[in-house]
């Protein structure tokens, strides 16, 4: 439908795509709806958002991240 979305791919099943937006909400694509995919060249997290963090949230975050 000519509708453009920006989220991090989650996961694929049974010909539907699974994403996340910058505001944590979930949405689903069928595959079929897909006329073009393209790599974000920065971060789904808000420019600047660190910068109003506290050290100690810093770490959580960077903690959290890095968990695996």
């Amino acid at each position: 439908n000519g509708k453009a979305r920006t989220g991090y791919h989650l996961a694929s099943r049974n010909l539907v795509e699974t994403f996340v937006d910058a505001n944590g909400e979930l949405f689903e694509v069928h595959q079929d709806e897909i006329e073009q995919r393209i790599a974000a060249e920065n971060s789904i997290m808000p420019s600047g958002l660190v910068d109003h963090l506290t050290d100690q949230e810093l770490s959580d975050l960077m903690a959290y991240l890095t968990d695996g």
